[in-house]
């Protein structure tokens, strides 16, 4: 049976019509639009406190988008290494600032920590709202653990792989940055494809671990540079759709005491 998908009210990624939140954004099923072309009642973001855009709406702004798409991921949203807890290991006033670059311009983006809470840290974005990220993984109902060898980048790595009855299964291994070695939904993957590429950013040379999603609605690729000293994780991020190259990179880091 072919599965149904359809656009996520807030990232307008394709999701799983079955789904009970969004892998990408984080909007709660009652906010996805389903197959059938209902949005069940309003949108619950798990993370964003800024108002979420009806179905139809005009999009948020694109920094706010692309923000989401990158800090508020399917790892921070499932406890798997996500941005949450490498800002909760700082002192609030910690920033990290960022150029992103889009075919509609370039705009500079600051994002401080506000506060470290037991359930969420909250987060100052400049320009943009306070945003919050929550550091409780979302409940998921196991179906198959097994064990599974994968190769990366020519190496392999004895892997536990747990999948869930959301369709979402999961590779971890203590072996390589991160603990999470790959992540597959219905129609998207993402995975580790370079272990280790150094890169300056923001006046240092970084070692950092290279992600690549891919499947998703309109032959979107995404590759993504973290590295665990960088508050958030990210020091840089492309997405290219087509002929269309977004790209998000780290310019300043302050550390507060």
């Amino acid at each position: 049976m072919k599965q149904s998908l359809g656009p996520c009210p807030k990232c307008r990624r394709h999701v799983s019509a079955g789904a009970d939140v969004c892998p990408f954004c984080g909007v709660s099923r009652r906010g996805l639009l389903v197959a059938a072309g209902a949005l069940l009642v309003a949108p619950d973001a798990a993370f964003a406190q800024d108002p979420q855009p009806a179905y139809g709406a005009a999009r948020p702004p694109e920094h706010i988008a692309v923000w989401d798409r990158v800090f508020a991921d399917w790892r921070t949203l499932y406890a798997l290494g996500g941005s949450a807890e490498s800002w909760a290991k700082r002192a609030p006033g910690t920033s990290v600032s960022y150029r992103l670059d889009t075919v509609n311009g370039k705009v500079d983006i600051r994002t401080t920590l506000v506060e470290v809470g037991a359930d969420a840290v909250s987060l100052k974005n400049e320009p943009g709202a306070v945003r919050r990220l929550s550091r409780k993984p979302y409940p998921l109902k196991l179906e198959k653990e097994e064990k599974q060898e994968l190769e990366i980048d020519g190496k392999k790595f004895n892997c536990d792989v747990r999948s869930y009855k959301s369709g979402m299964k999961v590779w971890l291994t203590a072996d390589i940055p991160g603990g999470v070695a790959k992540m597959a939904f219905p129609g998207e993957t993402h995975e580790v494809v370079k272990l280790s590429e150094k890169i300056v950013a923001a006046g240092k040379e970084r070692t950092c671990v290279v992600w690549c999603s891919t499947g998703a609605s309109g032959g979107m690729e995404t590759r993504e540079w973290r590295a665990e000293g960088v508050p958030g994780l990210v020091v840089k991020w492309e997405e290219t759709v087509g002929k269309q190259v977004t790209k998000l990179e780290l310019t300043e880091i302050k550390e507060a005491k």
